[in-house]
């Protein structure tokens, strides 16, 4: 009879069977724990596969994403620095090939002021609409986007939608003021008199507690002016 190959499974098993006993003798483990670990051998090594396995694909994901970041911050920079003609279409293929990473939703933000530019007003709303449904309130972004979209909902004398937009901007810290001045405004706009006051006195309430105070200021001039008109 022929003998038995290296390779073949069984001499393969009982080998690693035999090995395994003669380390877990010389690691000086309890009797105990030798007994369990032999009777589940097979699950302890599936266990292992399984948690290397594991490790080896986060660590590869790891890696293709900081691949992919990298290539859409060079596409994003490359797009930036197109010619004026060419810019628009090279921002719209950065947001077909990495929409998901934050070069995406840059390339978002810069399409929509080149179109508003164009008078694409509404496609700016959609495009700045994609970027605000995915950035949560605690990104620094957030307030910026509901500001520019209730600028751009005023503009086109949407003004429900700008109030939706204004509104939440008195909820983060250091644009209470804007949301005032651009609530007091909308409201003067729909001639909700009694609205558009009481945003304006929050305005200017908020405004003589900063540093330059009322007197000398423009734009709290300004505010008291159209309040004095609204009484």
């Amino acid at each position: 009879m022929a003998d038995k190959s290296a390779f073949d499974r069984q001499h393969v098993e009982q080998t690693a069977l035999v090995e395994t006993s003669g380390l877990l003798e010389q690691l000086n483990l309890p009797p105990g724990a030798i007994a369990f670990i032999r009777k589940n051998q097979r699950a302890i090594w599936i266990a292992v596969a399984a948690v290397v396995i594991l490790v080896t694909g986060v660590a590869l994901y790891g890696s293709w994403r900081e691949y992919r970041l990298e290539k859409a911050a060079s596409a994003l920079d490359a797009a930036l620095m197109a010619d004026t003609d060419k810019r628009l279409a090279a921002l719209e293929e950065v947001v077909d090939k990495y929409g998901s990473t934050p070069s995406g939703t840059w390339a978002r933000i810069e399409i929509a002021h080149l179109v508003t530019d164009r008078g694409e007003v509404d496609r700016a709303i959609g495009e700045l609409m994609a970027v605000n449904r995915k950035v949560r309130n605690s990104n620094p972004l957030k307030p910026l986007l509901l500001y520019n979209l209730g600028a751009l909902y005023e503009k086109q004398g949407q003004l429900e939608q700008a109030l939706a937009s204004y509104q939440p901007l008195g909820d983060f810290k250091g644009f209470e003021v804007e949301s005032y001045r651009a609530l007091g405004r909308i409201y003067e706009l729909q001639g909700n008199t009694a609205g558009a006051r009481e945003m304006y006195e929050k305005f200017l309430e908020a405004r003589s507690g900063q540093e330059s105070g009322v007197n000398g200021d423009p734009e709290a001039e300004i505010i008291q002016y159209r309040l004095g008109r609204l009484k």
